[in-house]
Order: structure tokens, then C-alpha cells, then sequence
């Protein structure tokens, strides 16, 4: 399983994509986790600075869900933003 990567332009940006991919009704497949983290460049490296982690917890969800959480097929998605020591443009 690998994390499907989505940057946006900010925190804020960030929250709302992952608000849209927890509220879709019909998704291809069930989200296991979503990570926000901002990210600056530095010496050809990209560092992460993790502010929000996701989690699909089973035990506090309706039975369906949970059986969709724990599935393979789960995905993973990591949502970046550029942090303002940062001078990389989406």
C-alpha cells in the first residue's frame, strides 16, 4: 500500500481536500488514513513537518465501515502544502 500524494496551496486547502475525501459517499475505495503535512525544500530534500494525521478508527464507526477500514484495498493519501520558508509553487 502506498500514500496517493495531493499538494495544495495551504493548511487550509489541505483540511478542506480532506474533508471532501472523508465526505464522499461512494468512494473507490475506503480511506484507511489521510496525512496533512507542510514541507519545505532544503538541499534538494523535501522535509515533512506532519500537522494532522486521520485515522479510520474501527471502533467508533458503523460495522460496514469498519469491515471497509481493515480491507486491503484501503488507500492512504498524504496532502501537502508548501510552508512559507518555502519557495516551490504548485
Amino acid at each position: 500500500m502506498y500514500a496517493q500524494e495531493i499538494i495544495v496551496e495551504n493548511y487550509m486547502q489541505a483540511l478542506l481536500k480532506a474533508a471532501l475525501l472523508l465526505g464522499d459517499l461512494h468512494p473507490s475505495e475506503p480511506i484507511r488514513r489521510i496525512v496533512i503535512s507542510g514541507f519545505c525544500h532544503s538541499d534538494h530534500l523535501r522535509i515533512l513537518h506532519s500537522k494532522c494525521t486521520i485515522i479510520c478508527e474501527p471502533k467508533i464507526v458503523p460495522p460496514k465501515i469498519e469491515s471497509d477500514c481493515l480491507s486491503d484495498s484501503s488507500s492512504e493519501y498524504l496532502i501537502l502544502y508548501p510552508l512559507s520558508c518555502c519557495k516551490w509553487k504548485p
